[in-house]
């Protein structure tokens, strides 16, 4: 069942293997980016097409992946986090986390 997006949020992040494996969001227009990918269940997105520095950057939703296009090797895990909007608290409470 999908989410009702007027109640939760959806961040999307990344475990960068260069930085301690530590779990990093991305910007709220890349986010959106994926998150609408993966909605239409398609296999892949690529991250340039909102954030040029991101041009050779793409999103594999199979193994939940980021990788560089002419690269073979794993760039780094993603995943995302599912937030529930809490209005009269003007806050938002933790719900999941969907990671590789």
């Amino acid at each position: 069942m999908p989410l009702d997006k007027s109640k939760f949020v959806v961040v999307w992040e990344f475990k960068s293997e260069k930085r301690l494996n530590l779990w990093q969001p991305y910007s709220a227009q890349i986010s959106e980016l994926i998150e609408r990918a993966y909605d239409k269940k398609l296999t892949c997105v690529c991250l340039g097409d909102v954030e040029p520095h991101y041009s050779d950057q793409v999103v594999y939703f199979g193994c939940l992946e980021q990788r560089k296009e002419d690269s073979v090797g794993k760039e780094g895990s993603i995943g995302h986090v599912i937030y529930q909007l809490a209005v009269a608290n003007d806050c938002c409470s933790f719900i999941s986390r969907n990671t590789s």
